[in-house]
């Protein structure tokens, strides 16, 4: 009897398996994306600040 409730808390796990996998890869692409954001601010913020010549 209790080798049927872990059968089937296996099978429920299989189940969610997939589910997990697509927020995992969700939350990558947002942190992926946030990251690229916030490099491109500070890329374009560099081009705004005027460069001081040395004399």
């Amino acid at each position: 009897m209790g080798g049927n409730r872990f059968i089937r808390a296996d099978f429920l796990w299989c189940q969610k398996i997939p589910e997990f996998a697509k927020g995992l890869g969700k939350g990558f692409r947002e942190f992926k994306d946030a990251v690229k954001d916030v490099k491109k601010e500070v890329d374009d913020a560099g081009k705004e600040v005027p460069k001081i010549e040395e004399k």
